[in-house]
């Protein structure tokens, strides 16, 4: 007789397998990252296909088989129904999506409870509160889900001599893993400039709530230089 257990999880990712079947990438605070089969998703009148869709959270029934585990059942708790009729939420969504399906390991058990709670409360902001800005949501997102992981970038202290950072003069270095301060600051390869308002919105993003941030008022340009260090960050470090 197949071993069973039910699970909490949101989907990920979705895809075709053989002919009738799905695979499913779902992420649970009981196991972390697991890859299942849905038998016959693709099949016309599924009763699972609908809850297996990405950015769903469900309970899902898991079914352990011999060469892959199985979705035995599925049944939506929160579609997040709000993000998938905002075309900007949805893109913005799906790249966090993205980033956690790079960083989260098969079956890696380890803080997946909180790892869970921050990406479900980034999509339950982003789903409920009116005029949330998506792109402060992402990257506090990106900032909370490093640290819990132990990668997030150094906000405070340069990342080459340890000394408590003063204003002006600052720089995020790729390479070091955060900011540095004029002094350190030698490989121009690695190097950008690291504005002070761009640092306080940085550290903001890291230590604030999602309900904070959503009240957070900054002009475009702050944004937009955030925006491009930590994506800098990721894809130099994580190929994201």
């Amino acid at each position: 007789m197949e071993e069973t257990y039910t699970i909490k999880a949101l989907i990920l990712k979705r895809t075709d397998f053989r002919e009738a079947d799905s695979k499913v990438i779902l992420y649970s605070p009981q196991t972390g990252r697991l890859e299942l089969v849905a038998r016959g998703a693709k099949k016309q009148g599924s009763k699972i296909a609908a809850h297996i869709e990405p950015i769903n959270i469900c309970k899902v029934m898991v079914v352990k088989g011999k060469t892959f585990d199985y979705v035995g059942s599925a049944k939506i708790e929160n579609s997040f129904l709000n993000i998938k009729q905002d075309l900007n939420n949805m893109y913005y969504a799906g790249l966090v999506v993205g980033i956690f399906l790079k960083l989260v390991v098969d079956r890696e058990e380890s803080d997946a409870v909180i790892n869970f709670a921050i990406i479900s409360q980034f999509l339950q902001h982003l789903d409920t509160v009116s005029g949330y800005n998506p792109k402060l949501a992402k990257n506090a997102f990106i900032l909370k889900i490093l640290d819990n992981l132990g990668y997030k970038p150094e906000l405070y202290n340069c990342a080459v001599c340890g000394a408590k950072l003063s204003p002006k003069n600052n720089f995020f270095d790729l390479h070091r893993g955060g900011i540095i301060c004029h002094n350190c600051q030698q490989n121009q390869n690695y190097c950008y400039g690291a504005p002070d308002e761009c640092v306080k919105l940085l550290r903001f993003l890291h230590e604030k709530s999602f309900l904070e941030i959503g009240n957070l008022k900054v002009n475009g340009e702050t944004i937009e230089m955030m925006d491009n260090l930590l994506s800098k960050f990721l894809q130099y470090n994580f190929g994201v």
